[in-house]
């Protein structure tokens, strides 16, 4: 499995980007003798027969590669019983275990249906498995994520809100004359980083709002009329 997981994290699937892996695991599963079929760029294997059905899910594409690496994302490295590599425990470990899960059950008779479903875009979109949801109608579900093998039985819910807040615009050298957004902005964002929610659901904790981005101005000497921000809000 190792090295299944090593060939998987040598591809560059940056979400957005996942033809090559997608390929290579239907050339995985073909060589395999395992019957699938590709709906959008997801790949989804079923197994068995019967009334009651399980889904299992693990998305193959990863997040962009940041600073701060000491070694080569691609190129999976041991260090201290510890895998290293993009992707490695999100999600590429998933992956490898499920296709090598999916070449043993082959030889199993199981009472009822199990969906593998290897999708793209988890990181980005989510238009993989927007994609294949229509097709599958399963019972129940598990979501391959890390966990440090926690099982979890509940997952906040996800808004991306875009706030734009306007201003005038002059020469910078007389700002008196303007009407500064990105100050406009900061007075929205101490506000919004004093809102307090009154209920905390057991499992997730309180909901959060968080600006991630921020944009405002088109050249340093111009005061600028316009300002956006990005939030991520997690809703519990």
């Amino acid at each position: 499995m190792l090295e299944l997981l090593k060939k998987l994290i040598s591809i560059n699937s940056v979400s957005g980007n996942e033809e090559e892996i997608i390929g290579f695991i239907s050339n995985f599963l073909n060589e395999n003798s395992v019957e699938h079929k590709k709906i959008g760029n997801n790949i989804v294997v079923e197994l068995g027969k019967g009334q009651k059905t399980l889904c299992i899910v693990a998305h193959v594409d990863t997040v962009p590669v940041t600073d701060g690496w000491l070694s080569d994302p691609f190129n999976m490295s041991i260090k201290n019983d510890k895998i290293f590599g993009l992707g490695s425990v999100d999600n590429k470990a998933s992956v490898s275990i499920l296709l090598e899960l999916i070449f043993e059950l082959q030889e199993i008779d199981f009472n009822g249906k199990i969906i593998f479903v290897f999708t793209s875009e988890e990181e980005s979109t989510m238009n993989g498995i927007e994609t294949v949801q229509p097709h599958i109608k399963p019972d129940s579900a598990i979501i391959c994520e890390p966990t440090n093998l926690v099982p979890c039985t509940a997952q906040k819910g996800f808004v991306k809100l875009k706030l734009k807040i306007k201003g005038k615009n002059s020469h910078a050298a007389f700002p008196w004359k303007g009407d500064n957004a990105i100050y406009n902005m900061i007075k929205e964002l101490e506000k919004i980083k004093n809102i307090t929610f009154e209920k905390e659901y057991p499992l997730l904790g309180y909901p959060t709002i968080s600006p991630t981005l921020i944009n405002g101005g088109i050249k340093h000497n111009i005061i600028p009329d316009t300002c956006e921000v990005i939030f991520d809000i997690r809703t519990t």
